[in-house]
């Protein structure tokens, strides 16, 4: 359920924020970052044999909030949405 309300808000907000004619480019890149996604999840696979859950979990959440913090300060309009 939770995953279902995050893809409507971020499809959402992504056809919202994008220009008319750039919507089919900008959904096609969206996609292409969901299709990505298991190829991240077989190096932390890997990784986890050797070091743990934990530690693997913790730093890629780590990961993300930096990058979320980063993205926060360096581009202004992303606090707007």
């Amino acid at each position: 359920m939770g995953n279902a309300s995050y893809m409507t808000v971020n499809n959402s907000l992504l056809l919202l924020n994008s220009e008319e004619r750039m919507r089919g480019r900008v959904m096609s890149l969206y996609m292409m970052s969901i299709a990505v996604f298991p190829m991240a999840v077989l190096p932390a696979g890997a990784i986890v044999e050797s070091v743990g859950v934990p530690l693997v979990f913790g730093i890629g959440g780590g990961i993300v909030a930096l990058f979320t913090i980063a993205m926060g300060l360096l581009i202004p309009t992303l606090r707007r949405l």
